[in-house]
């Protein structure tokens, strides 16, 4: 199961801004709903089924969303995997 790191510093707008460790990362508010679902414990399966509940969009358009922002989150160390 994947999940988040960091912490929230601020809410502002229609921006959040992260830190994790010293690097400091800005995110609009759906992004942020994202993170906080992996931050809470959530599955990826999970928090596609979130989007389309909320939104409507199709199952396909969830999953590319999901997926893209777990590969941008991995990247920058906000979504890590599980240690073997």
């Amino acid at each position: 199961m994947l999940r988040a790191e960091g912490e929230v510093i601020r809410v502002e707008g229609n921006k959040a801004l992260l830190r994790k460790g010293k690097r400091k990362f800005e995110m609009g508010l759906g992004a942020l709903l994202l993170w906080e679902a992996f931050k809470e414990g959530a599955t990826v399966e999970e928090v596609r089924a979130q989007i389309i509940a909320l939104t409507g969009m199709s199952r396909d358009e969830a999953e590319r969303i999901v997926h893209e922002f777990v590969s941008i989150g991995m990247k920058s160390g906000l979504i890590v995997a599980p240690s073997p």
